[in-house]
């Protein structure tokens, strides 16, 4: 005994119905993109702080971020270099406080 699958294809009057759907979704979305496209977007305006505008408002907070990053990765590596420094130094005498 063999079971074969039976092949079930669909009527030609549903295949029409998916053709006619996709084709009117896509003149729908043709006609739509465009449109949509040219909305205005939101007006942000000034940042309100010291008369500065976005980019301005935006360039302090990167360098505020990055001098905090540099001292907070600076500080420890220089301690460790100093220790390094001090361990591993040829200098013989001690410091004395």
């Amino acid at each position: 005994m063999t079971l074969e699958r039976a092949r079930v294809r669909p009527s030609r009057g549903i295949r029409r119905t998916a053709v006619r759907g996709f084709v009117v979704a896509g003149l729908a979305l043709l006609v739509a993109v465009p449109v949509f496209a040219q909305a205005a977007g939101p007006d942000y305006g000034n940042f309100g702080l010291f008369g500065l505008d976005r980019r301005g408002a935006v360039w302090i907070a990167a360098e505020l971020h990055l001098m905090f990053a540099a001292f907070v990765l600076g500080v420890p590596m220089f301690a460790v270099v100093i220790e390094a420094m001090g361990i591993f130094g040829k200098q013989d005498r001690a410091i004395k406080p």
